[in-house]
């Protein structure tokens, strides 16, 4: 048991920063915004593309809203937000290691 002092040190909620990165083994390592965002990219094009080849009588009961090609473009943007942010933040490290190589 600690002392009232040391309360909370070393939990989860006092980390410094948040950890974005899946390890894979080895040095590797994999930002799981990446596949994520794919995932969601794949199924707003699926969902989008569907929501643009469906019958607008199948939208008669949610008031002639395709439901399907909005929701897929929200899909589509959240996961290329996703998938940018991720690869972004992968060319920063790889530029970071470089850069501590040339050290």
């Amino acid at each position: 048991m600690s002392a009232s002092g040391n309360l909370g040190r070393g939990s989860i909620g006092n980390r410094v920063g948040v950890e974005h990165h899946f390890y894979l083994g080895g040095r590797k390592r994999l930002d799981i915004r990446l596949p994520l965002g794919l995932l969601f990219m794949v199924f707003g094009l699926l969902l989008a593309g569907f929501g643009l080849m469906s019958h607008q009588e199948l939208y008669e009961r949610s008031l002639g809203i395709n439901i399907n090609l909005w929701w897929g473009a929200v899909m589509l943007l959240f996961g290329g937000a996703l998938f940018v942010l991720g690869h972004r933040q992968q060319n920063q490290a790889q530029s970071v290691k470089a850069a501590a190589e040339r050290e």
